[in-house]
């Protein structure tokens, strides 16, 4: 069977998969996940923001669903990001490498690297530094010229609180 871990507004989470790969599981986020993996492919599904440290099985490729696009991986480490208010997806790779399959074509990550998918726009790779996008699950926030309606979405998300812009 299938197992959904919700997380609310204000919350973060820790899961150990079946095969003992970690996900920590933002606020306002949820993971799919069976119970135990079996068939070829080790599948899961998120909603919202996870950060993904996968045990290393070359037979059995780590997939990981969002909206529009599917994250591909043997061994690595992480983060996948796509609300849907926010009208993007992004993968960020710490280690390892991943593929994305976003609509048929298929980009490689290699660590350090971040593709964005925005809705009307082309995908694009770029380079990032990782800590913008990994620190939260330790706690930490990080920002470094994010438009400001962007960032207090994310702070409303992490601390429950609305802001209003006069």
């Amino acid at each position: 069977g299938w197992n959904k871990v919700r997380v609310p507004q204000g919350g973060e989470y820790g899961v150990v998969l079946g095969d003992g790969s970690r996900v920590w599981i933002n606020s306002e986020s949820e993971l799919l996940f069976p119970s135990v993996f079996d068939g070829k492919e080790r599948m899961v599904e998120v909603r919202g923001e996870a950060y993904f440290d996968v045990v290393k099985d070359a037979r059995h490729p780590f997939v990981v669903k969002m909206g529009h696009s599917t994250v591909r991986v043997l061994g690595t480490s992480f983060n996948v990001c796509g609300y849907a208010e926010d009208g993007m997806e992004q993968t960020t790779l710490v280690v390892g490498s991943v593929e994305v399959d976003c609509d048929g074509k298929v980009y490689q990550l290699i660590p350090g690297e971040q593709l964005e998918i925005r809705k009307g726009s082309e995908p694009k790779v770029k380079k990032v530094d990782v800590r913008l996008y990994t620190s939260w699950k330790d706690g930490i926030f990080r920002f470094l010229d994010m438009p400001l309606d962007e960032l207090t979405v994310k702070l409303k998300r992490w601390y429950d609180v609305n802001f209003v812009f006069e």
